[in-house]
């Protein structure tokens, strides 16, 4: 299923995989809309794998980047985002994103950043083989309480 917002595509492929396409400028409005398909999407899945090139990506109105760092997506299941592309500055900006999420300790939500679209669906695979296990259901384990 694809979804359009604005110039903005969000491809969701099944069963984990939700792959988003910027194309310019992101609006809070667009971002709000985006983010709430993808929020509804994620919910239903025990974890999520996020494909984000930026090479089409321009800049955030003020409105986008605080919906995109809103903390709705702390509820969220395990995730995974790889980016990939993108010029230097996106790229150091990338780098501090990564940074600040390890040091606030957000294990939750793993972060790749990779030159082209192969590495970053390998590392999505990977990141796949790690979270599925994690995110199937336990076998119960019954203990026998009788004296």
């Amino acid at each position: 299923m694809t979804r359009f917002f604005g110039s903005h595509r969000v491809a969701f492929e099944e069963p984990d995989l939700v792959a988003i396409q910027f194309h310019g400028r992101i609006e809070g409005h667009e971002a709000a809309a985006l983010v709430g398909e993808v929020v509804v999407w994620a919910r239903t899945r025990p974890y999520s794998l996020v494909l984000i090139p930026l090479d089409g990506l321009t800049n955030f109105s003020g409105e986008a980047r605080r919906i995109f760092v809103s903390p709705v997506r702390a509820s969220l299941p395990p995730r995974a985002l790889a980016f990939y592309g993108g010029n230097f500055a996106q790229r150091v900006s990338f780098d501090l994103l990564a940074r600040a999420s390890a040091l606030l300790g957000l294990k939750n939500r793993h972060l790749f950043h990779g030159p082209d679209e192969a590495s970053a669906r390998a590392w999505l695979a990977i990141m796949r083989e790690t979270l599925a296990p994690l995110a199937a259901p336990q076998p119960r384990q019954w203990v026998d309480l009788r004296p």
